[in-house]
């Protein structure tokens, strides 16, 4: 876990760092420390982070162990601990657990697996927002007008410009008189546009 990781989790629990520092059983210093880079944040401070935040997510009934989502066969979880405890929602966790077919030598290693696995990536996750999905930069006011008027195949009126792009008055006003003179829409009756 690195320090954005760590600081991403604090954030996502809505902890201040004192209030971190408390739930993790540890000093202000050592939050400051793991956030800022300046030391590494310990196996047992991840376990616990990561234990807590997918407490949050525990309780969503689509969730399947972990041998399921794996496909793991029978000799497979017979010799894991994660079959035997029946912590297939836990798995990365527990240490020795069988994973991409064998045990982990330490943390290090088991969570550089765990990490690109769909069972803990699910938990500790931060929610995408569509936007971010979209990759799309932010549009200006003239394009986002234009863009309504577009996609609208015919005249539009000024009530449907001010919902659908939320200008209201005279910002939506300026931004038409612009797209007017630079000759992109045209005004052919009072109150209603339509792209040029």
């Amino acid at each position: 876990m690195d320090s954005k990781e760590f600081k991403d989790f604090r954030k996502k629990l809505k902890k201040t760092q004192l209030q971190m520092a408390q739930l993790l059983g540890t000093s202000l210093k050592a939050v400051h420390s793991y956030e800022q880079g300046w030391r590494s944040v310990p196996a047992q401070v991840e376990r616990q982070m990561s234990f807590i935040i997918s407490r949050i997510e525990e309780n969503r009934k689509d969730r399947k162990p972990c041998w399921v989502i794996k496909k793991c066969p029978l000799s497979r979880k017979k010799q894991c601990p994660a079959w035997e405890f029946r912590a297939g929602k836990l798995c990365w966790l527990i240490s020795g657990t069988i994973c991409e077919g064998t045990v982990q030598q330490n943390w290090k290693e088991k969570m550089k697996i765990c990490r690109s696995c769909e069972v803990l990536a699910s938990l500790i996750a931060k929610p995408v927002k569509k936007a971010v999905l979209k990759k799309e930069k932010k549009k200006t006011a003239p394009e986002t007008v234009l863009t309504v008027i577009k996609r609208s195949k015919k005249e539009v009126t000024i009530e449907t410009l001010k919902e659908k792009t939320g200008f209201k008055g005279q910002k939506l006003y300026n931004v038409l008189s612009m797209l007017k003179k630079q000759g992109k829409v045209k005004n052919p009756s009072k109150g209603v546009y339509a792209k040029a």
